[in-house]
């Protein structure tokens, strides 16, 4: 049993079939359209701009750039989870429905 209903998508698809856009236009000779024009759920910059801000500002913090520098910035937890999924894909977990 899968648990995501959407289908795979893989990931470099080209020619005038693929699933991206701008792949699609470059494999029929046409100049590939705008974002604003394709994508269709376009991003309400009002509602990013406070979290976008907070980024920006974080990742250009001197201190947490010198950090970066001394690769001391790996977090734990990200460290454990990259162990368990090299261990077990993804892709090999099975479920079970319960019922």
């Amino acid at each position: 049993m899968r648990l995501n209903i959407f289908p795979e998508r893989e990931p470099n698809v080209n020619g005038s079939g693929s699933w991206s856009f701008y792949n699609a236009d470059i494999a029929s000779g046409t100049a590939p359209g705008s974002h604003a024009k394709c994508v269709h759920t376009p991003l309400d910059q009002g509602l990013l701009e406070p979290y976008l801000l907070f980024v920006h500002e974080r990742l250009t913090d001197e201190e947490f750039l010198q950090r970066c520098e001394s690769r001391s910035m790996q977090n734990a937890n990200e460290s454990l989870h990259n162990c368990i999924w090299l261990k077990v894909p993804e892709a090999q977990v099975l479920f079970t429905e319960k019922g």
